[in-house]
């Protein structure tokens, strides 16, 4: 099983990841924020620790960068919980569908009551 397994929508009609969490996905994200990710506990993860984390998946750099970028779009070198959870949303999607590029579209969804 990939690092970070991407949950699709089981109703959706289409591949695209979605940002609906369910309770063991809140869980699961938190936990890998809180313990994996903020080990400085500042509430964002900084580049040097998303790094860290994200190369555990397997991806190729250059697709780890693209995710980064989608996520970061402002470039300010990390990333806040919510932009860590679409990260990860991102790398299970790109570990789900080998060859498979991040979709964009998903740093345009908005997270509702993302409370860890």
């Amino acid at each position: 099983m990939p690092v970070f397994q991407w949950y699709a929508d089981q109703n959706a009609s289409d591949d695209q990841p979605k940002l609906n969490l369910t309770a063991e996905e809140k869980r699961l994200f938190g936990q890998i924020f809180k313990q994996a990710a903020d080990k400085n506990d500042t509430g964002v993860v900084t580049g040097e620790e998303g790094f860290n984390l994200f190369v555990r998946s397997k991806l190729p750099q250059d697709v780890l960068g693209e995710i980064w970028a989608i996520v970061d779009p402002e470039n300010r070198g990390f990333l806040t919980q919510e932009s860590f959870v679409k990260a990860l949303r991102l790398i299970g999607q790109c570990q789900a569908q080998p060859g498979r590029q991040p979709d964009p579209n998903l740093a345009l969804q908005r997270m509702f009551s993302l409370k860890f």
